[in-house]
């Protein structure tokens, strides 16, 4: 896998879409533009990398989103998983617009804002965007369409999904985040409203130093794949997490629920006889409330393991068996 940290990507915005696109309106590529270019590189190489997300694309990968830009009429959508999710990016005046060496798009606005559009490994995307000045917005709104109808849920780490009648996502964002060229920290916070989610970040009560760099991280699955295989002669399901459900996979209440029931979901979807036994659901959960940093290895269920019984449900002895009993009380481990 190649990793590369979206914060260099996102360093590559300004430059990538001043000195290698064709401009949609006449404006020049001067000495202010140069060095706003400059600024934003030495910031998110220097500040950003811990708030961005590995797992980029490399630019010969076929990728799951499209981002669509109408010059003429200043829109950008971005469309999502085959197209069932539409998100209607901020911009005002497009400027320019451009590709990174990655393979993914960029759009750098009249007043110097730059968006690009980062999709992952696990088809999730980071719309990567810059804040210029003092004049600029501190309200982003993200507009997005669905094919599925959904009820929007706020977590309490700040992130947001929209859920269908089953419990599962159709499409959520991480919890938001947003440095300043010190590598400060500036507030920020998602608001929702008739389909409208809106990243706030309050650059102006505060001082800051520009430009400033957030993003919503917008992803579905949880798992970047669920297979099956045979372990001690019998079934076993392997659900590695993915780079956006890591994200989501907090030791917190909703961080629980939404595995709990959402993760349960997908599972259930792609490998069905995940439900043939209890022991495969009774692991799952025990994966769920300590593999939190288990990002990298899969969850792995296997129906050899005996059922847990009601007075020795899998929370007894979870330090020994670590989901590994060998017995229905959990006093054994293989």
């Amino acid at each position: 896998m190649r990793t590369t940290h979206t914060a260099v990507a996102a360093a590559l915005i300004v430059v990538v879409a001043i000195a290698g696109s064709t401009p949609a309106h006449a404006t020049g590529t001067g000495t202010d533009e140069l060095e706003a270019a400059l600024e934003l590189v030495e910031l998110t190489e220097q500040v950003a990398a811990e708030h961005t997300q590995d797992g980029a694309l490399d630019a010969n990968d076929q990728r799951e989103s499209e981002l669509t830009v109408d010059v003429d009429e200043n829109t950008a959508e971005l469309e999502l998983f085959d197209a069932t999710v539409t998100v209607a990016l901020p911009v005002e005046v497009v400027a320019h617009v451009g590709e990174l060496p990655t393979g993914d798009s960029v759009i750098v606005t009249e007043d110097d804002a730059a968006f690009a559009a980062l999709e992952k490994e696990d088809g999730s995307v980071q719309v990567v965007y810059s804040i210029s000045g003092s004049d600029s917005p501190t309200r982003f709104p993200f507009e997005i369409a669905t094919d599925a109808d959904g009820q929007w849920h706020t977590m309490d780490n700040g992130s947001v999904l929209l859920l269908d009648g089953e419990g599962s996502i159709i499409v959520g964002a991480a919890a938001p985040w947003a440095v300043d060229a010190a590598g400060v920290s500036v507030p920020t916070r998602f608001e929702l409203a008739d389909g409208v989610l809106t990243q706030v970040v309050d650059h102006r009560t505060q001082d800051v130093s520009y430009p400033i760099v957030a993003d919503p991280y917008l992803g579905r699955d949880l798992f970047s794949s669920v297979t099956r295989d045979t372990y001690n002669g019998d079934l076993r399901i392997n659900a590695t997490k993915s780079i956006w459900g890591q994200s989501q996979h907090l030791p917190t209440p909703a961080g629980w629920q939404i595995f709990f029931t959402a993760g349960w979901n997908e599972v259930k979807a792609r490998q069905p006889r995940v439900t043939e036994k209890l022991t495969l659901l009774q692991q799952y959960e025990c994966h769920v409330a300590g593999g939190y940093f288990n990002s990298a290895g899969p969850w792995n269920l296997e129906k050899f393991r005996p059922d847990r019984t009601a007075l020795a449900g899998w929370g007894w002895l979870v330090a020994f068996h670590r989901c590994n009993w060998a017995t229905a009380s959990g006093g054994e481990r293989s």
